[in-house]
């Protein structure tokens, strides 16, 4: 008898082994699965909330219509006839004030005070311009003398008086030069000054973004049945930013623009958004009268232009940022 044990089998038990190793290779894999996917999800929303965080950052924080408190305020015929809003043509005729307007100043002096030691654009020195228009003005060519290098782009006319005008093709009165929130641009060498079609690269940038600065062309070719203005594209008129957004997209000239916020009230006025990523509220008010009460918000700022055809138009910036300066300064005010 053959006292050898026979030798054992072992495969059995390794294959389990072999097994219960894949097993926990898998659990572990797919723990690691659920830890990334949870990672992913976390870093989503932390990234979503930075990026909330940086716009915020940038201005783009608005406010909710819902949160604008309206008040009553009287305003009398003389306000419905001037601002950027308002219309002069051949059939909107300028009312001229009694008293020269407040609200001009010197380009020149603007541009000095602004410019940092650099010339951006060049102009002469009696040129006058709105003060709000001359901020956007100033703003909009230094951007393009930045974008492009090209610093002879001048400011050949801005605000026109009577006499001025009296020299021009167009009628006394009906010049939207009057208004002081236009400026025509040319091109100047040194020597001469030039149209556009000198250097096309001037009507596409200046053309293309002069919304992004509350500026609209105030004659375009398209709409000279309207106008009844022809070959003046390099003239340019200061409507605000919301007003200039809405007619850059809607193709709109400042006659069609005004005659379409006309169906817009207090109650359900326009919303835009500007190229700055900023929500207002646009809206109409008639002043049928020589005093009429409008509506105007207490806790938001704005601004009001007449039309010159009998009524204004109201713009509420929604910016928070815009609101807490505003409540910022009627606090200080307060405190004097």
């Amino acid at each position: 008898m053959d006292n050898q044990r026979a030798p054992r089998n072992y495969s059995t038990g390794s294959v389990k082994r072999d097994n219960r190793q894949q097993q926990q290779k898998l659990v572990v894999i797919l723990i690691c699965i659920v830890i990334a996917l949870l990672l992913v999800v976390f870093m989503t929303i932390i990234g979503a909330k930075i990026v909330i965080g940086l716009l915020d950052g940038f201005g783009f924080d608005n406010a909710n219509p819902g949160d604008v408190i309206y008040k009553d305020i009287t305003i009398d015929k003389v306000q419905t006839t001037y601002g950027p809003l308002a219309l002069v043509n051949d059939s909107h005729e300028y009312k001229f004030p009694t008293e020269p307007l407040g609200n001009l100043v010197n380009i020149w002096d603007y541009r000095s005070a602004h410019a940092n030691g650099n010339t951006p654009y060049k102009t002469n020195m009696d040129k006058q311009l709105d003060g709000t228009a001359m901020h956007a003005v100033h703003q909009w060519l230094s951007d393009f003398n930045k974008a492009t290098g090209k610093g002879d782009a001048i400011i050949v006319s801005a605000y026109r008086t009577a006499e001025e005008q009296a020299s021009y093709s167009v009628p006394v009165g009906q010049s939207d030069h009057h208004t002081g929130f236009g400026v025509t641009i040319k091109i100047y060498d040194g020597t001469n000054t030039y149209d556009f079609d000198h250097d096309p690269e001037y009507q596409t940038w200046l053309t293309e973004n002069a919304y992004k600065y509350g500026l609209v062309v105030r004659y375009p070719a398209d709409k000279t049945e309207i106008t009844h203005i022809n070959d003046y594209e390099n003239y340019f008129h200061y409507v605000g930013y919301g007003p200039a957004k809405y007619m850059h997209d809607n193709n709109l000239c400042l006659e069609e623009f005004v005659a379409t916020v006309k169906s817009y009230s207090v109650d359900k006025p326009l919303a835009v958004t500007d190229a700055n990523k900023q929500d207002w509220l646009i809206y109409y008010a008639a002043c049928a009268g020589d005093i009429a009460t409008i509506k105007v918000p207490s806790n938001f700022t704005y601004t009001i232009s007449g039309d010159n055809e009998g009524g204004v138009i109201i713009c509420v910036s929604l910016s928070k940022t815009a609101v807490e300066q505003q409540q910022q300064s009627g606090a200080e005010t307060a405190a004097q």
